[in-house]
């Protein structure tokens, strides 16, 4: 009786301690999609989603949390924002067509 007690208090710990891990995967991914928007009330100071404490940048935060729920990849999210803000919204220019250009430019002056 006490062994039976004692396996299942194990697997509950177990289990209680996998849970976060999970959880982390999801919010890893969550902060990168942050990290990687600018809030669109701060776009003229160029502050991140993730830096940015105010109302719209939490509301980004939860809508994020909400796509990659719902299944959506990274890149699904990211292309939802700039279809609805505009690529003005990338924290770093896209790597095709005229934002390549500030990928090239910079080092040739170097």
């Amino acid at each position: 009786m006490l062994k039976k007690f004692l396996l299942s208090l194990v697997i509950c710990l177990v289990l209680i301690n996998l849970s976060p891990l999970t959880a982390l995967g999801s919010s890893q991914e969550a902060t990168e999609i942050q990290q990687m928007l600018i809030c669109p009330s701060s776009a003229d100071l160029g502050i991140t989603v993730y830096n940015n404490p105010d109302s719209t940048s939490e509301a980004i935060k939860q809508e994020i949390d909400k796509k990659l729920a719902a299944g959506e990849t990274k890149d699904q999210v990211m292309n939802d924002f700039v279809a609805q803000y505009g690529p003005a919204i990338l924290a770093a220019p896209p790597k095709k067509g005229l934002g390549l250009v500030a990928w090239i430019i910079p080092p040739v002056f170097i």
